[in-house]
């Protein structure tokens, strides 16, 4: 019996060990992998499985690496130290036998860069009164970099980067590569492409880009290959040596070679002539009109009296063809001696009148026109204040008729104002005063505006047509100005007299365009009178008038602008002036020459009577001196 309990009682110990065992627990070193040389690195021990530990102790060990800094215990206990001396530490009298989660904290110093990992450990032992129940060790690899890296030269990785390696610690840094301006390996000709070859400055290495073929041919002279005529065009060639590529230009048609003009159809009156020419090379003929004489037209006279009633007629002849031209002659109207009135007009209805035609004797009617009101000046019949507008009434001094209009108010005038605050192109202004009229003090906006002191520009805009803080500038184009002569070409059809300028505005360093419209006032300089305008300038070259208004007192030109650039002020017409003289001259020369043809077609005519009236003279004489005999 003895000892079938003693066999039990050993069974059950042996169960209880196996039962302790599987219940053993695992533990893990937390940190960071890297750590740089001078800097601490810490690591957490953390526990899980083990929840029935009555003491606890660890040992920490590491490579030479590292030195070690402190350790300190994460759980409570009555026990609780730790040697830095022996790198070891323990923990008794826990409050509470669960030991799981963080359980201790290490910090090391790296003090050596190592081209190798250098490995940290934590053996952890756990017991149950003298029951030993957990015994691991985890442990972390860990690589200590240089605070500064001594690298050595860069190698090539691949087409794209290079590497240098630290000679201490093995620390690795990629780079892209950078190139250099290249060399020329193979020179390009018209035929066949180049290379280049450009060379990593860092690593040595290369990369080779194909340069393309020049458009530099070695071509030989030119060659007719097709020779001109009068009106075609001929044909050259020339080929390259290298390559062989040929290219081929015109050569100019050489032209008629024209002999003088002969008249084919002489002209008449009315009908054009005719004349011709030929080419003296290829026998070509080319024909033009010659203008018809025109008509000589004698005097109009009348072929029928115009009546009170009935209209008339004129006619002339032409002395050279009898061609005629008739003309109406207007109705003379009947002609009253003495009209009787027998209805007064008034100011809005006709009146009528009857009498006794002095040419025909008819008697007649006619109407007699509204004689129109006659209005006096205006005059208030309500007086407008500063606030509040009036109205004005005028009388008709014939009928007593009205007529009444409202004026504007008058608005404050102010007193000795005091500007509270300056207007800017982006924010408006306050100025405050007593009114002269009515006594009221009451202020009055500013609008935004601005002023370039030394050419005297106004700008004037509406509140967010500028953002707060922008600048403007402005800048005379003048003949020392390399654009000026550009300008000048541009403005060149318009005018020869003009006055330029470059407007911009800036917004902190940059350049920026106004947000709608702004009014821009240009003084007009001296001498150009009002026939001016304001043109816009553009980069391409071009320009465009702009609607411009001329002040009253003739001084100032203004337009509206939502683009700041180059804008001018030009003198309006010379350039019409000029055309309009030329025109003048060439209609001048024109009527010179219709006179001069129209003169020697009249003395040609007078000419050839004289000869007729000859000729019959002399044929009368003849016979009579033969009846004589």
């Amino acid at each position: 019996m003895k000892r079938i309990i003693s066999f039990l009682v050993c069974i059950i110990l042996m169960m209880s060990v196996c039962i302790t065992a599987s219940a053993a627990g695992s533990s893990t070193l937390n940190g960071n992998s890297s750590v740089t040389v001078g800097s601490n690195i810490e690591f957490t021990v953390n526990v899980s499985g083990c929840s029935d530990a009555t003491s606890i102790a660890v040992a920490v060990s590491y490579d030479g690496g590292f030195e070690l800094v402190s350790g300190t215990w994460l759980k409570s206990g009555s026990i609780t130290k730790f040697d830095t001396a022996t790198n070891k530490g323990a923990l008794g009298g826990l409050s509470t036998p669960d030991v799981n989660g963080n359980l201790f904290k290490l910090v090391l110093k790296a003090k050596t860069a190592s081209a190798s990992n250098q490995n940290v450990s934590v053996n952890v032992i756990a017991k149950n009164g003298s029951t030993e129940i957990m015994n691991v060790t985890p442990s972390k690899s860990v690589k200590i970099d240089c605070a500064t890296h001594t690298y050595g030269a860069y190698s090539k990785v691949n087409d794209s980067q290079h590497k240098h390696t630290c000679t201490v610690c093995g620390h690795t840094e990629t780079a892209n590569h950078t190139w250099n301006g290249g060399t020329v390996t193979k020179a390009a000709t018209c035929k066949e492409t180049g290379v280049k070859t450009y060379t990593c400055t860092a690593c040595n290495a290369t990369k080779t880009e194909n340069i393309a073929k020049t458009a530099n041919h070695s071509y030989g002279a030119w060659t007719t290959t097709k020779e001109p005529t009068c009106t075609d065009a001929g044909t050259q060639t020339r080929t390259c040596s290298v390559c062989g590529n040929s290219e081929s230009k015109s050569v100019s048609a050489k032209g008629h070679s024209w002999g003088g003009y002969q008249v084919t159809k002489q002209p008449t009156c009315a009908d054009a002539g005719t004349q011709t020419r030929t080419c003296s090379v290829c026998g070509k003929t080319e024909s033009q009109s010659v203008v018809a004489t025109g008509h000589n037209m004698g005097s109009w006279k009348t072929t029928k009296e115009a009546t009170c009633e009935a209209k008339g007629e004129q006619t002339r002849t032409c002395s050279k063809c009898s061609y005629k031209e008739t003309k109406e002659i207007a109705a003379l109207g009947h002609s009253f001696s003495h009209p009787t009135v027998t209805k007064q007009p008034t100011c809005t209805e006709s009146g009528t009148q009857s009498g006794k035609c002095t040419r025909c004797g008819k008697e007649t009617t006619s109407e007699i026109k509204p004689v129109g009101h006659k209005f006096g000046a205006w005059a208030d019949d309500k007086s407008a204040t500063c606030t509040e507008g009036g109205i004005q009434k005028r009388v008709c001094s014939k009928c007593g008729a009205e007529e009444t209009r409202n004026t504007e108010p008058l608005g404050h005038d102010f007193e000795n104002p005091t500007i509270v605050k300056e207007a800017t192109i982006s924010t408006t202004g306050l100025k405050e005063g007593k009114c002269k009229r009515c006594g009221q003090t009451t202020s009055e906006v500013i609008p935004c505006m601005a002023r370039d002191e030394i050419t005297g520009i106004a700008f004037e805009a509406e509140v967010g047509v500028f953002a707060e803080g922008t600048q403007l500038t402005v800048e005379e184009i003048g003949k020392d100005n390399p654009t000026y002569e550009s300008v000048k070409n541009i403005l060149s059809e318009v005018t020869g007299t003009f006055k330029a300028y470059d407007i911009s505005a800036v917004l902190n360093g940059a350049k920026v365009q106004p947000g709608g419209i702004v009014t821009v006032t240009f003084n007009i300089p001296e001498g150009y009178g009002t026939d001016v305008a304001v043109f816009y300038i553009s980069d391409e070259g071009t320009y465009e008038r702009l609607e411009s208004f001329v002040s009253e007192d003739g001084k100032t030109v203004s337009a509206k602008l939502n683009h700041f650039s180059s804008y001018a002020v030009c003198k309006l017409g010379e350039t019409d002036k000029t055309v309009t003289e030329e025109n003048t001259e060439a209609d001048n020369t024109a009527t010179a020459e219709k006179e001069t043809k129209s003169n020697t077609a009249l003395w040609i005519i007078i000419a050839a009577v004289i000869i007729s009236v000859i000729i019959v003279v002399t044929v009368i004489i003849i016979k009579k001196k033969r009846l004589f005999k």
